[in-house]
């Protein structure tokens, strides 16, 4: 092999490598292949959203068996298609009512803000009622 054929080679095999970590980066996530967030993981992250607020060992546990049923009720209309507005806006009424009923006052209007800010940032302003 000449030099002019060796360089050929490396910069094919260099475009190679190239095209699969591109191809491998665009794929990205489960989210983007269809399969999204489990109800655990979705948990872990709403505990991670409100761990600002101080809770006890039960209030923790009572929140995460909120979250759970409220993100079960999400996916199981997702899988039967009745996701409307008004079926999640039901969950999640729900879930702050469960909520509330579990938090001191101090407690859940800190919650409140944490939600609500989360949701302004998934572009949901306004969809909910304040409360």
């Amino acid at each position: 092999m000449n030099k002019r054929m060796k360089i050929k080679f490396v910069a094919f095999v260099i475009f190679l490598v190239g095209f699969g970590v591109s191809a491998q980066a665009q794929q990205g996530g489960r989210r983007s292949q269809g399969q999204g967030f489990t109800i655990q993981e979705r948990v872990d992250v709403m505990m991670k959203k409100i761990a600002a607020i101080t809770l006890t060992s039960e209030q923790k546990t009572s929140l995460e068996k909120i979250f759970t049923a409220y993100f079960d009720g999400l996916q199981k209309a997702k899988s039967t298609g009745n996701r409307n507005g008004e079926f999640v806006e039901a969950l999640a009424t729900k879930r702050d009512k469960n909520v509330k009923d579990v938090l001191s006052a101090s407690q859940y209007a800190e919650y409140k803000i944490i939600i609500d800010k989360a949701e302004d940032d998934r572009g949901r302003k306004g969809r909910r009622s304040k409360g």
